[in-house]
């Protein structure tokens, strides 16, 4: 795993961090890090750039005194830009040195009246014979046969910090935003970019995982965008696992595990692993007794402060006001697939399966002592023999027989009530 930081060029081996110190390596910040699909890794720095093939770096010497911003392969070569207006390409041969040239007849200028001069690239993108670069003043640009095509007379946005193409070809441009605003654009060119919906504030980085489209911004976390739904992630959101919420640098291993350059550090995210998810904005709605996914495939969470159902595609717990702040024990659902909720309240029954649960409303069949400890509180479900059992703490275990409730155990002693929790064993045993 190799890092760009800003004392430079860095490598983890598994155990230890070491700094990469070969003089062919030009020194200062990185700013740039590649991989082509051969394996090769350019890097882009403030003072140059170098290749590293074969555990051997080597200089790209057209580009001294460049301030390498951005790099991108396209079968085996590698076209850079940078903060000088320029852009280069480097042509690899087999067995021969890399052959380097400006794209540009003359570096690009700015068009900020606040800091004229050479115009800074931050990002380039390529694909089906087409060139795109990012620039902050001019938005997206084309470069064709050595000079910028004709720019949209009215750009997405004239800051733009990333480019990025997706699965599917589109063209995705970060930019500055305010806080809050969407700050990500798409299209199929420069022409007819559109702000993308999500309030992502200023973009610092875009990359594509999969069919995924991952955001990186200043201040408001990482977005994650697929097509049915866009997850956010931030510092307070992940417990802390994402470190920062400024993040500069996104990169997916070949395990599939996602690592965040961030200004507090590198931080990783496996898809696979457990992750911390707050369902409420409080703790009792975050003190989870009971989870259930029902027949229809949604994710219901039963907390100390009421009953939470899962929006997959806005990645958010949404409450079901049918239930209102009950202490939910437990879920299940019957025969034909209606909800049950065993709570300190008392055992309810949903009044139709067709309802959306957000609007789902309950039938009572048996009050509760609405006390966690007191005698009376319903703790647990199951399903045996066809019917519906559920335990009362203090009274035993009742069934649910055409509507109505009847005593199923026990008569025995009071310590013999204080059911808590039931298993159906098949149909052999309960």
């Amino acid at each position: 795993m190799w890092f760009g930081t800003e004392a430079g060029l860095a490598k983890f081996d598994g155990r230890r961090t070491q700094t990469i110190n070969d003089p062919a390596v030009p020194a200062g910040r990185v700013l740039a890090l590649q991989t082509g699909a051969d394996g090769t890794m350019w890097v882009g720095t403030e003072s140059g750039a170098a290749r590293f093939s074969g555990g051997v770096f080597e200089r790209i010497k057209e580009t001294t005194t460049q301030s390498v911003s951005a790099i991108v392969t396209v079968n085996g070569d590698a076209f850079m830009t940078t903060e000088q207006g320029n852009v280069f390409e480097s042509r690899v041969r087999p067995g021969a040195a890399p052959e380097t040239h400006a794209l540009l007849n003359e570096p690009l200028q700015s068009a900020d009246r606040e800091r004229q001069g050479p115009l800074p690239i931050t990002s380039i993108s390529k694909a089906n014979d087409r060139l795109f670069i990012g620039t902050l003043s001019r938005g997206v640009l084309e470069i064709e046969n050595g000079r910028v095509k004709e720019p949209p007379p009215r750009p997405a946005t004239f800051f733009i910090n990333a480019l990025e193409r997706d699965a599917d070809g589109k063209l995705w441009a970060g930019g500055k935003a305010r806080k809050e605003e969407p700050g990500a654009f798409s299209g199929t060119d420069a022409a007819n970019l559109k702000r993308f919906d999500a309030p992502t504030g200023p973009v610092l980085t875009l990359k594509t995982i999969g069919d995924e489209m991952w955001i990186g911004t200043d201040g408001r976390g990482v977005f994650r965008v697929a097509k049915a739904k866009t997850q956010r992630f931030t510092f307070d959101g992940t417990a802390g696992g994402l470190r920062s919420d400024h993040v500069y640098a996104i990169f997916a291993d070949r395990e599939g595990v996602i690592w965040f350059g961030t200004d507090r550090g590198v931080c990783r995210f496996d898809p696979q692993a457990p992750r911390v998810e707050p369902v409420g904005d409080n703790s009792d709605s975050n003190f989870v007794r009971a989870l259930f996914q029902t027949s229809s495939g949604r994710t219901i969470a039963g907390t100390n402060r009421g009953l939470f159902v899962y929006d997959e595609k806005g990645a958010t717990w949404n409450t079901v006001p049918g239930l209102g702040q009950n202490i939910i024990y437990a879920v299940a659902e019957d025969r034909t697939q209606r909800l049950l909720v065993a709570a300190v309240s008392g055992f309810y029954v949903a009044a139709k399966q067709s309802t959306p649960l957000e609007e789902q409303s309950f039938a009572r069949l048996e009050s509760g002592s609405f006390t966690p400890d007191g005698a009376g509180s319903v703790r647990a479900i199951a399903q045996f023999n066809g019917a519906t059992y559920f335990a009362i703490f203090g009274r035993g275990v009742e069934r649910i027989d055409g509507g109505r409730t009847s005593l199923g155990w026990s008569n025995g002693t009071p310590a013999t009530r204080e059911v808590i929790s039931l298993l159906a064993d098949g149909q052999d045993g309960f």
